[in-house]
């Protein structure tokens, strides 16, 4: 194995098992009581149903901000 493929696979592994936690409480919970939940999972969302819910990503988007939670609201009311 060359020193790279070694980086690599070490780099894979830190990102799943840094991930795989969230991946799984968003699986078991569903999307939004897991980011009602975990502020780490709701500070994570940056689009959600169509709203763009991060701040400086609206401003340099020239798009308008929504809330996390509002855009979730928007979409129960659908």
């Amino acid at each position: 194995m060359s020193e790279a493929t070694g980086q690599n696979q070490t780099s894979t592994i830190a990102i799943t098992n840094t991930m795989l936690p969230f991946i799984l409480e968003i699986c078991h919970k569903g999307l939004q009581k897991a980011i009602s939940e975990n502020r780490s999972l709701l500070r994570g969302v940056k689009i959600a149903n169509g709203h763009v819910t991060c701040n400086a990503a609206a401003k340099s988007l020239r798009q308008e901000y929504t809330p996390v939670r509002e855009a979730f609201r928007v979409a129960a009311n659908k």
